[in-house]
């Protein structure tokens, strides 16, 4: 599983940190308390470098935003400056993407600080897993943190995605880690591009958990045979589910969760699932039973999770991964590219309907947000809504939304939130994007 390298704990000890594509204070906020406490008490360099200049409760040493297009392109940078300032060689598959990187004094700073530090981390954020350009970047991530002798983790999406990989909810790797080879399943996006005949959809609101929503709705919409289980019937899950299987909410059960350091974490439920819900993984076993799958017969969650813990025994956590191509690859000759995160408030199917909660300052609903240069660039300087394309032909999907001007966005960038209502009409959170004034 992509871990944290290290104890929540030890962040705090840190004199140096690098965080890329997260905005920690909102994803993770106990790792941002660490980290705060480690700046403010101890004085810890903490850098960051995302596609937008999140606001922080302390200052940071450096708060870069940058297009999305050009993430890879400043990460070489980073690492280049990294490698140069140990006066160590870079690793052969990373020596094209290395030598072609401009370095200037903001990248030699977060290299000076990472290589003087006695105790230092680079972390890969929750945004860094959704960019396109995911596998490279984890492997400059991780160059980096070697050639300055810091430690490399990961910041999970969700409260459980580690137990996830263990679990092997991934289309790689079974329970345990352990390798599939002809079992392979397929990647998410690969599955919703190609289409699928029938599927079964696990607390997933189509319109909401997808980085490319649009694209997810029209694909379950053609299948066959959908069956969902949930807590929530959303009006987009009712377009696409034929059978509906109510599920106990999280705290209506009992589970474990595994967090990113690799605790394991058991609760019980606080209260009696509702009417006919039942936990999800009751109602998993008995679709298995009735299908006559064999290794199916727990009588509790407890089972569930004392087996899965034998399969877990003999790992050891390794953030290290053998390169396996060359991470060769360039900047995407693309003028305007949108980015987004999955705001607070809007990550689950739970929070999205707390009364209470969306009427939060965190709150958010569907905009698009540029900086004032892009929009004078543009001509849409005094424009209050705008049109949103993504994608052409068959495939371009469009929306008008509200307009703001937000200097934290970077250059040749639109930063539109994924899991909101209406994201559902456009395309993936990151890919390009066109804006035109309306009318």
């Amino acid at each position: 599983m992509p871990w944290l390298g290290q104890s929540i704990a030890a962040l705090e000890d840190v004199n140096a940190a690098l965080l890329i594509g997260s905005n920690v204070r909102k994803e993770q906020p106990l790792i941002a308390h660490r980290l705060r406490k480690a700046a403010v008490q101890h004085g810890a360099k903490i850098h960051f470098v995302n596609n937008r200049a999140f606001e922080m409760n302390y200052t940071p040493a450096s708060n870069s935003a940058v297009a999305p297009q050009h993430l890879v392109g400043t990460l070489a940078a980073i690492a280049r400056a990294c490698f140069d300032a140990g006066g160590k060689a870079a690793p052969g598959h990373l020596a094209e993407l290395l030598d072609a990187a401009k370095v200037f004094d903001q990248h030699k700073q977060i290299a000076d600080d990472l290589q003087a530090a006695d105790q230092a981390t680079v972390l890969l954020g929750e945004q860094a897993a959704m960019h396109p350009q995911y596998a490279v970047l984890r492997q400059l991530a991780v160059a980096i943190a070697e050639a300055t002798g810091s430690v490399f983790g990961s910041l999970s999406n969700g409260a459980n995605a580690a137990g996830a990989w263990l679990a092997g909810a991934v289309p790689h790797r079974g329970p345990g880690g352990a390798a599939l080879d002809d079992e392979a399943g397929l990647p998410a996006a690969a599955l919703i591009q190609q289409g699928v005949e029938a599927a079964i959809l696990l607390n997933v609101e189509p319109d909401a958990d997808f980085a490319d929503a649009a694209q997810a709705v029209q694909t379950l919409a053609q299948a066959s045979h959908v069956i969902a289980i949930c807590s929530f019937a959303s009006d987009a899950l009712k377009e696409v589910a034929d059978v509906i299987l109510p599920a106990a909410a999280f705290g209506e059960t009992a589970g474990t969760f595994v967090n990113i350091e690799g605790f394991w974490q058991s609760f019980h439920g606080a209260r009696e699932a509702k009417g006919q819900s039942r936990p999800a993984w009751k109602i998993l076993r008995v679709l298995a039973n009735q299908l006559g799958l064999e290794g199916f017969d727990y009588l509790s969650s407890e089972q569930v999770r004392d087996e899965l813990r034998g399969h877990c025994e003999d790992i050891e956590l390794d953030n290290s991964r053998v390169a396996t191509s060359t991470a060769a690859a360039g900047e995407p000759d693309v003028a305007l590219m949108r980015a987004g995160d999955a705001p607070i408030y809007a990550t689950d199917a739970l929070v999205r309907r707390a009364p209470s909660l969306q009427q939060a300052a965190d709150a958010q609903s569907l905009c698009v947000r540029i900086n004032h240069h892009e929009a004078e660039r543009l001509g849409l300087a005094d424009a209050t809504s705008v049109i949103v394309r993504q994608g052409s032909g068959e495939q371009q999907r469009s929306a008008q939304l509200d307009l703001v001007i937000d200097d934290s966005i970077p250059a040749a960038t639109v930063w539109i939130a994924t899991a909101l209502k209406g994201n559902e009409l456009l395309g993936p959170v990151f890919g390009e994007v066109e804006l035109e004034a309306v009318n």
